[in-house]
């Protein structure tokens, strides 16, 4: 028989039921046992009057339903989670939340770093979980609180948002390839290049036909690569500051080539109003800011347009990455 009511409890086994796509996940996500979770599954089943996932080969998927009914849930959801963890005149930095940020591997290591130690300096007790992005509905499906990605190759954001910082980017070759200093667009395609294996982060890669093939490597391996090959490669001139220093590497002017590449920070609209979310929004913002004053001085950047914050981490973070890459 259809129930009147469902408590909060159900609520939340739902959503990591439509969210994991089954009942194993939901189970591990929820730490309890999985008859448990296909229990409630089938509670729910008969609550709705709808299968909510049906088996679609070897995995399960939601019912049209269920497609639809996630976005309302989760926004109802966070408002309800908000409400339990309200206190009267609450310190949002005091507030003891854990926020799931959303990124590549590249910008958490050059800005989440940076993040987390002006929470640090604030004597705060908020915490930055790095989500790993690996495909654009994560954030869409309530994984994480904040995403940051490149604009470009992404899609249109859906939730507030603002660009978090820019940076140039660099065309990249190592020292002892015999490619010319200077090229044109097409003569920069038709190099073998090296592109970023995770198309969320392939905003740095140009755009254009390719007559040449391609390695595809995780972002922070195609230094390392080029250093030691033919192939080019273009990359954030953050990474290529990283590895300049301790690799065999060079630029190359590309004419025609975009050369500035900017982050978009998106955060849920759902909790977009909410006191402790926008103190969090606001100090990503102030850590973005301060990139602009805390860059190494050997920039080679004064061609480009603008106030460009140069993404240039110092000298002791080279070392640091380099002997943890150092098997690369």
């Amino acid at each position: 028989m259809r129930n009147k009511y469902l408590d909060f409890n159900y609520l939340i086994k739902l959503e990591a039921l439509l969210v994991e796509r089954g009942p194993t996940r939901a189970a591990e996500r929820l730490h309890l046992t999985q008859p448990a979770v296909s229990n409630a599954l089938a509670e729910l089943r008969e609550h709705f009057g709808d299968a909510l996932l049906v088996r679609r080969g070897r995995a399960l998927a939601l019912t049209p339903f269920a497609e639809g009914l996630l976005g309302p849930l989760q926004a109802a959801l966070a408002q309800m989670r908000s409400i339990v963890v309200a206190r009267p005149d609450i310190d949002p930095a005091s507030s003891g939340r854990e926020f799931g940020v959303m990124t590549c591997d590249y910008i958490a290591l050059v800005f989440l770093t940076r993040a987390v130690r002006r929470l640090a300096a604030l004597a705060s007790n908020v915490t930055i979980a790095h989500v790993p992005a690996s495909e654009p509905e994560q954030f869409d499906r309530g994984e994480a609180d904040v995403l940051i990605l490149p604009t470009r190759g992404n899609s249109q954001p859906s939730h507030p948002h603002c660009v978090l910082f820019s940076e140039p980017v660099a065309y990249i070759a190592s020292t002892r390839n015999r490619c010319a200093a200077r090229l044109t667009w097409e003569e920069f395609l038709a190099r073998p290049r090296v592109v970023p294996s995770d198309r969320l982060v392939a905003g740095f890669e140009p755009e254009g036909l390719t007559t040449a093939p391609a390695m595809s490597l995780p972002l922070l391996a195609i230094p390392s690569c080029v250093a030691s090959t033919e192939y080019v490669a273009a990359v954030p001139e953050g990474l290529m500051a990283l590895f300049e220093r301790v690799l065999p590497l060079r630029r190359v002017h590309v004419y025609g080539a975009e050369p500035v590449i900017s982050y978009i920070m998106q955060w849920r609209r759902e909790t977009a109003d909410h006191s402790v979310e926008r103190w969090f929004i606001g100090e990503l913002r102030k850590a973005a800011a301060e990139l602009d004053g805390d860059a190494m001085p050997d920039v080679r950047s004064r061609s480009l347009p603008g106030r460009v914050p140069r993404l240039l981490p110092r000298r002791p973070e080279i070392e640091r990455l380099t002997s943890t890459l150092g098997a690369m």
